[in-house]
């Protein structure tokens, strides 16, 4: 059963599975925003994430919730 992409297990509603990022060319460019951001602010890092066609909402979300960013694959 799907409620709204979700999926109900035993009455719970379940979210989808977020999107796992495979393009390791992004995952480089997304980190060395990252170190950019360190080294000279927010607005230099994402303006270079966006130079490299790195989404909006990825650039946000790594740039301005670092809780939420995505672990390093193994």
């Amino acid at each position: 059963m799907n409620i709204d992409n979700h999926t109900a297990v035993q009455d719970k509603l379940i979210p989808p599975p977020r999107f796992v990022r495979r393009d390791f060319l992004s995952a480089h460019i997304v980190e060395t925003g990252i170190m950019l951001q360190k080294e000279y602010g927010t607005e230099h890092a994402a303006a270079f994430l966006k130079d490299n066609f790195i989404h909006l909402d990825v650039a946000m979300r790594v740039l301005l919730r670092p809780a939420e960013r995505r672990r390093p694959s193994a």
